[in-house]
């Protein structure tokens, strides 16, 4: 069985990075640049029916709650604006980056999403990402390398849920002891890949190992863990039952005090359905 020396080695010898979608890119560039105008991106994503039908479908969810059917794209930005516009449409490229993975690692990326909206409204996450929007997203990419990782070397992956279950450590250990990189670190470059802000690149690669973070990032690296703690415990696991423990240490950093949590878990369980729907939606495939 090969074991890598780095994510280097790993990269170089096992796969590409995977592109995000050229038609998202160009939308989030217009979006960034000072120039660029609503009604440009709304256009430029009118031009992909896939990708005018994931955006529809999602704006229209119960996710974001509107009171109005919205019909098109150009509707959807007027109502929600640019930072909405460019989040659904980097929510649309994640979930199409997840078509084929098992429907427990959709699931979880899914509670792990729920929760970590949860933590941005009850908790003091909110006061570190400018909406719960974005909170939403790291939770649902948190994981994105492991879904890498079943498409690539499958194999490897049965061996460390295997070895996860045997020995009863997380799952980043075991991957570490068989493969030699974590998902997380993945997850990382591919973040940085997709030319992500640094917030995804830190955040994502930080959340199991918070030495990756940069101070300004680790509070919310620490949220993901909540988060992904949260959504394993209700249920909503990779593996069950999920074996790892928040050291008091992240606990602390992440800001989540008893009172908290309890608010943020009454907030998880009353959007359980939004899980189903998150998970239906990924797997649902186009009309």
């Amino acid at each position: 069985m090969p074991k890598y020396r780095d994510i280097e080695e790993f990269l170089d010898e096992v796969v590409s990075l995977p592109s995000m979608p050229g038609v998202v890119s160009e939308v989030r560039r217009i979006l960034d640049d000072p120039d660029g105008s609503l009604s440009d991106a709304a256009d430029k994503i009118a031009l992909d029916p896939a990708l005018t039908f994931k955006v529809l479908r999602l704006v229209n969810s119960a996710f974001y709650g509107l009171r109005q059917q919205v019909t098109s794209v150009r509707h959807a930005a007027t109502l929600l604006g640019a930072k909405v516009l460019k989040n659904l449409c980097l929510t649309a490229a994640v979930f199409e980056s997840m078509k084929g993975s098992p429907e427990r690692l959709i699931r979880h990326a899914a509670g792990t999403a729920t929760a970590m909206r949860a933590l941005a409204l009850e908790g003091p996450l909110g006061l570190l990402l400018p909406s719960a929007d974005e909170a939403f997203i790291l939770g649902l990419v948190h994981d994105i390398g492991k879904m890498l990782l079943y498409t690539v070397v499958p194999d490897l992956v049965a061996e460390t849920e295997k070895l996860t279950m045997e020995r009863r450590i997380p799952m980043f250990r075991a991957e570490h002891e068989l493969i030699g990189i974590d998902h997380a670190e993945l997850g990382a470059r591919l973040a940085l890949h997709w030319k992500l802000d640094d917030l995804y690149v830190q955040a994502v690669g930080g959340h199991h190992e918070l030495a990756r973070c940069s101070g300004a990032y680790t509070a919310i690296a620490c949220n993901i863990t909540v988060a992904d703690y949260i959504a394993g415990m209700c249920g909503h696991g990779v593996t069950d039952p999920v074996w790892f423990e928040i050291p008091d240490a992240v606990w602390t950093e992440s800001g989540v005090d008893g009172p908290c949590a309890i608010r943020v878990m009454s907030s998880y369980l009353s959007d359980l359905s939004r899980i189903d729907e998150l998970v239906t939606e990924v797997m649902q495939k186009e009309a």
